[in-house]
């Protein structure tokens, strides 16, 4: 929950010569993986809403909003060099928080809204000419001038696998047995680390 902290567990497996992991599933998950594939993008939009649960400022971005601050930064494919950040607070409990990124070449936008109507999460991966929506990690819709193409999993493909978390676990036991490091590393982890870090100290010093 706190930076120092993090920072603390990375350097204490570095120094023990361990192998540490966060688990960032989403980086795993099939339907988002696929966008990398269809180059480089200019514009990513992420929302990651929930109905009804506005939270305390640090738990609101460090429990929940990480993982859209982290699925940003893997899909860009490119080092953050700006980060602009608006919010919603009100009796110190923070509703909406919106932020961009900013890298060479591309633009990232992460929403989430924590008094919304419904619990959703959805990510628009926008290349030239191209268009694609991610509905519920699930599902891809393709837009490219007037096609349209849906890619859908079968019926019977176990939630799991489709949320990426059977890949992350086998990715993080084929590295402890070849002696690898993980990807991501534990040390790119730090880095959305400490952007949640900076998101929460902007939002606590520009509170009234």
């Amino acid at each position: 929950m706190n930076f120092k902290e993090t920072e603390q567990i990375v350097n204490l497996a570095r120094e023990q010569g361990k192998i540490a992991m966060v688990g960032f599933n989403r980086r795993f998950i099939p339907r988002v993986k696929e966008l990398t594939m269809h180059g480089k993008a200019s514009l990513i939009i992420m929302q990651k809403n929930r109905f009804n649960f506005p939270e305390y400022t640090r738990r609101f971005v460090v429990e929940d909003f990480i993982h859209v601050v982290d699925t940003l930064r893997y899909l860009m494919s490119t080092n953050v060099v700006d980060l602009k950040v608006n919010f919603l607070k009100k009796d110190n409990i923070l509703e909406h928080l919106v932020i961009h990124l900013i890298g060479e070449g591309c633009t990232a936008i992460g929403i989430m809204n924590r008094n919304n109507g419904v619990t959703e999460e959805m990510i628009e991966y926008m290349t030239p000419q191209n268009k694609y929506v991610v509905s519920s990690l699930v599902e891809t819709t393709h837009y490219h001038n007037k096609e349209i193409n849906i890619t859908k999993f079968g019926d019977w493909e176990p939630t799991l696998y489709k949320r990426g978390f059977y890949q992350i676990v086998d990715h993080f036991l084929d590295c402890i047995e070849q002696h690898k490091t993980p990807d991501p590393s534990i040390n790119d982890s730090l880095i959305t680390h400490e952007i949640c870090e900076r998101i929460v100290q902007y939002i606590d010093s520009n509170v009234d």
